[in-house]
């Protein structure tokens, strides 16, 4: 609701250039792209930098979508010459990778260690409902722990996928036109 009467505001000051100065009203259609960007992908960049990363997308939509392309943006880097990379990962970032990576994995199996210590040790009567509830309730709490613990790998696993893409697309503008014969994806 804010966010269309914020576009609304700058649309009916677009559309009266006898009120206000050119530079205000260059200003003010940067401001309102950037606007109409965010809301589409929600992404907030600078025209030089929505240029770039429309051109990404445009070239590897195929396989990258703008999700992956939002994860990853703490990691996109946008040159001067329109081009888009992707930066390498500090040796912090690379620990906590690995860290979050060990951490789920441990609680997927503990998860499964809880019900199937539970499963392997119940009496053979009726197990009581505080004990059924109890340890379903602890492996669901330490599966959706894992889950957050592996959701917190996304943008780096954006960021590779954004990565190998780009590697591939300049591999294929390298490629001979034979290889491009046979790669119909690749504009002649």
């Amino acid at each position: 609701r804010r966010g269309r009467r914020r576009a609304e505001g700058f649309e009916v000051y677009l559309n009266k250039p006898d009120v206000a100065d050119p530079e205000s009203l260059r200003v003010l259609r940067d401001l309102r792209d950037a606007h109409y960007f965010k809301l589409a992908t929600g992404i907030d960049a600078e025209k030089d930098v929505r240029q770039a990363l429309i051109r990404l997308h445009d070239s590897t939509s195929h396989r990258i979508s703008w999700r992956q392309i939002l994860r990853a943006f703490p990691y996109i880097d946008s040159n001067n010459d329109g081009s888009v990379s992707i930066r390498d990962q500090t040796v912090f970032e690379k620990c906590e990778y690995r860290f979050n990576q060990a951490c789920s994995y441990l609680m997927f199996l503990f998860a499964a260690g809880t019900i199937s210590f539970w499963v392997l040790t119940v009496p053979s009567g009726e197990p009581g409902l505080r004990s059924v509830f109890g340890t379903f309730g602890m492996s669901a709490g330490l599966a959706l722990l894992a889950i957050f613990l592996s959701a917190q790998n996304w943008p780096v696993v954006a960021a590779g996928q954004i990565k190998s893409e780009l590697k591939t697309l300049k591999g294929r503008e390298h490629a001979s036109p034979a290889e491009q014969s046979a790669c119909p994806a690749l504009p002649q």
